[in-house]
């Protein structure tokens, strides 16, 4: 592994950027890099001591044994791994983003072309010499963005333990494995690769018995193959003795922390932690610990009324002008100036470039669907703005490069730590926090809270008025179910923010089936997967549908063509309102408004 630079000229100025690549030999003999980790801007000085680093983790590396080898004797000695299916997938160049969930772990292999994945938070590409593992029950969108056909190979399987191994009483169940690696994982051999995936499919598809143990053969080579390329990457994210101190500082950098004591806490002596320290991070303990505490101190500085000397305490810094010095030194302005001037936001995530946008607050760099882009567009100024994708290597050289004020992200975004060493981070808790509450706090962190009160004051206005009309329209007794089907499996949604439950059952007030009321909405749960079978007692005399086609099933196989979706009496009686996913998927103000006029549209436009 070495350190690889790249440059990026930006108003006339020049600046470094720094990644750590391995090299290796592709099945024709030709020297390749494939990316291990994304570092981001250093200094020369900086990546100095990053090269010490990346040599002295491969010394050491050779002494143990690989990571291959240990993973697949813990992973056999307790897992059978059970191939399902292999399913041949084309996506027409220029297809529209298709939303699938996985019911099984699986494997994607590209076969020809290119595409781009999203899942949890981030972009996958899509190429010939790149795996892609997904986890049972993650959701993922898929786009062809190229003028040429994208061909998968979609390999789904369990992984199944047994319990009481050595009883007479044992069971088998399907189990949850934590990959090693989620997510892109580049072969080396992709040639063999897609060989095993080509022989694996005629095997599977062979006389039953005959090609039972060949199929189960070459699918253990194909993981084993995948399961070597993870070895590579792990000497650089293994826990080292520093990164072990950095969390520790990280969790307590509010108290009196000393190189003696972390030296101390993992047996080694001062002297050699502070040379490591130095190795691994480019700068010495004292000046990082410094760092990380006036970082901590910018947020409190945005996201507080605390004053400054109780932030200096806050902080681990009890004399307050030592604190002011060292924060002018490190941020170039003075605590309280600071405090004052207008800040530079970026947003991680849809539904905060959303809410900023509908204060008025235009950020530097923003992830936002260009749906909502096109109406922000007529409203503001968005000259200054820079739409950004989900989280990558290009959109996290950006943000290096801006060094905003405040980073707006889902608090389980991946790498929040890695953000903070960017610039203070807000980090949203969209499963513990409903709309409302997140619009406000974003308010707060940007100084909008009399106008984020200003809007929600007229929004309710609007809603009263749509209760009003509803009233008109709805019996008290008649219900109304929300469901999303995907890969054609059915999801019934309940009143926690997405898909319209918010504002369906809470805002308008609308009631939900008894079924739905008790075991989703009263249990407090997102939504609830529900058979075919037991659709009819979840429905209500209203359905709000959701539906996202699928390339992963036959048309033949859809809902629409079931006996038991033609018996229902929502789809008998016309009550099957069909809308804009895109619009139903988001909980922040835009969305929320553009729901209440779909609604309103639907529930008035149809005979009832």
């Amino acid at each position: 592994m070495f350190l690889k630079k790249s440059t990026v000229t930006k108003n006339g100025k020049t600046y470094s950027y720094y990644k750590i690549v391995a090299t290796y030999k592709d099945e024709y003999g030709k020297n390749k890099h494939r990316l291990i980790k994304h570092i981001g801007r250093l200094s020369d000085q900086e990546a100095d001591a990053m090269r010490l680093v990346l040599k002295e983790q491969q010394h050491q590396s050779k002494a143990t044994s690989p990571l291959s080898e240990k993973i697949s004797r813990e992973l056999l000695d307790s897992s059978i791994f059970v191939p399902k299916e292999i399913q041949s997938l084309t996506y027409a160049p220029y297809s529209q983003k298709e939303w699938n969930v996985a019911d099984s772990d699986l494997l994607i292999m590209v076969r020809q072309g290119s595409g781009i994945l999203y899942m949890n938070g981030r972009k996958h590409e899509l190429k010939q010499d790149t795996a892609l593992f997904c986890h049972a029950g993650s959701g993922m969108h898929l786009f062809n963005e190229n003028d040429q056909m994208l061909e998968l190979d979609k390999i789904t399987f369990d992984v199944v333990g047994e319990t009481a191994p050595l009883s007479p009483d044992r069971q088998y169940f399907r189990k949850k494995l934590d990959w090693p690696q989620f997510g892109e994982v580049r072969l080396s051999s992709a040639y063999r690769a897609h060989q095993l995936v080509k022989q694996l499919k005629k095997a599977a598809t062979g006389e039953p018995y005959r090609h039972l143990f060949q199929a189960q053969l070459l699918f253990y080579e194909l993981l084993h193959l995948i399961f070597q390329e993870e070895s590579s990457s792990h000497p650089f994210d293994s826990k080292s003795t520093i990164e072990r101190a950095v969390a520790y500082m990280r969790e307590h950098y509010r108290e009196e922390l000393s190189r003696e004591l972390l030296a101390r806490m993992n047996r080694i002596s001062p002297s050699y932690f502070s040379r490591m320290f130095k190795k691994e991070k480019g700068t010495s303990f004292v000046d990082y610990l410094t760092r990380l505490r006036i970082e901590k101190a910018r947020e409190l500085l945005q996201l507080s009324n605390a004053t400054i000397s109780s932030i200096s305490k806050e902080v681990g810094i009890k004399n307050e002008y030592y604190f002011s010095r060292k924060f002018k030194q490190l941020i170039g302005e003075s605590p309280s100036a600071y405090a004052k001037r207008p800040k530079q936001f970026v947003s991680l995530i849809p539904n905060a470039t959303s809410c900023l946008l509908t204060l008025g607050i235009v950020p530097r760099l923003g992830h936002i669907d260009p749906w909502m882009l096109e109406h922000y567009g007529t409203k503001l100024s968005l000259s200054g703005f820079q739409r950004i994708d989900w989280w990558s290597q290009e959109s996290e050289e950006l943000v290096s490069h801006e060094k905003p004020d405040l980073i707006l992200c889902y608090m389980e975004s991946q790498g929040l730590e890695a953000l903070r060493e960017i610039a203070p981070v807000l980090p949203l808790a969209y499963d513990k926090m409903n709309w409302r509450e997140q619009f406000r706090m974003i308010a707060d962190a940007v100084g909008k809270r009399e106008s984020c009160e200003g809007w929600l004051a007229q929004f309710d206005r609007q809603l009263e008025d749509a209760r009003k009309q509803l009233a008109k329209r709805i019996d008290d007794s008649e219900t109304v179910t929300i469901l999303k089907i995907v890969s054609e499996k059915i999801y019934v949604y309940g009143d926690l923010r997405s898909m319209g439950g918010p504002l369906i059952y809470q805002g308008l007030q609308l009631k939900a089936p008894a079924i739905v009321q008790a075991n989703i909405i009263e249990q407090r749960k997102l939504n609830e997967w529900i058979p075919l079978q037991d659709l009819p007692e979840y429905a209500g005399d209203h359905i709000i549908l959701h539906h996202y086609p699928s390339h992963w099933v036959e048309p033949s196989e859809q809902l629409a063509h079931s006996s038991v979706w033609k018996s229902l009496p929502a789809v008998q009686n016309n009550r099957v309102y069909e809308s804009n996913a895109d619009i139903f998927y988001g909980f922040d103000p835009l969305s929320l408004s553009l729901q209440l006029k779909l609604l309103l549209e639907h529930f008035t436009s149809h005979s009832l």
